[in-house]
């Protein structure tokens, strides 16, 4: 890891002399950005850039990323002000945090809905955001198309073994998650970043 700016690093993996694109696994990075915060980061890349997962601790920014390259840490604007997420209500800084990460975004310019239902869309969509929204791969369900919001997130979680189909050819992203759908997604996605066994014990 190489400091190229005040606000920016270099993270390089060579593996037999060649660089590789991305981490064995995840790696947690503590940066001292320049400035007055609240920050986060972002990963620049030729697609675009993804935002990281990024918490302050102290002095220090926490990254946690499994990609190489060009890390650049920006001042963070905060969460939008949602007219429906009373700041007295208990899960209203759960809702700026979540938003702030970039994981979720409100269904409206000022609401959120947070008493909405999610859906099997949303809940991919939230995951894979997560994996700083892999680009490229592609969804085969009929009632999944190209522009639709959710299409990178359903390719994903399809490739990564996180969610299925029901198993008519359609992925059914408008559909609300179950209890026992949540609990499937969650389970293999933490078997997916190796925090779970394959098999429940």
């Amino acid at each position: 890891l190489q400091r190229e700016s005040g606000t920016a690093w270099r993270l390089t993996l060579e593996i037999g002399g060649v660089s590789a694109e991305r981490l064995p696994g995840w790696l947690v990075l503590t940066l001292s950005p320049d400035g007055e915060g609240p920050f986060r980061a972002r990963m620049d890349g030729d697609e675009g850039d993804a935002a990281l997962l990024s918490a302050e601790s102290g002095e220090a920014l926490l990254v946690r990323t499994d990609q190489t390259g060009r890390i650049v840490v920006t001042q963070d604007g905060g969460a939008p002000a949602f007219s429906d997420v009373p700041e007295s209500e208990w899960y209203a800084p759960s809702v700026a945090a979540v938003c702030r990460l970039g994981l979720f975004e409100g269904v409206g310019p000022q609401e959120f809905r947070p008493h909405g239902t999610m859906t099997r869309g949303m809940l991919v969509t939230v995951l894979w955001r997560m994996e700083g929204a892999p680009a490229g791969l592609e969804a085969s369900f009929a009632d999944v198309p190209p522009d639709a919001w959710y299409y990178g997130a359903v390719a994903w979680a399809a490739s990564a073994g996180i969610a299925e189909g029901a198993g008519d050819g359609r992925f059914r992203p408008e559909d609300p998650v179950s209890r026992e759908q949540l609990a499937a997604f969650l389970w293999r996605y933490a078997v997916f970043c190796g925090k779970a066994p394959a098999r429940a014990p």
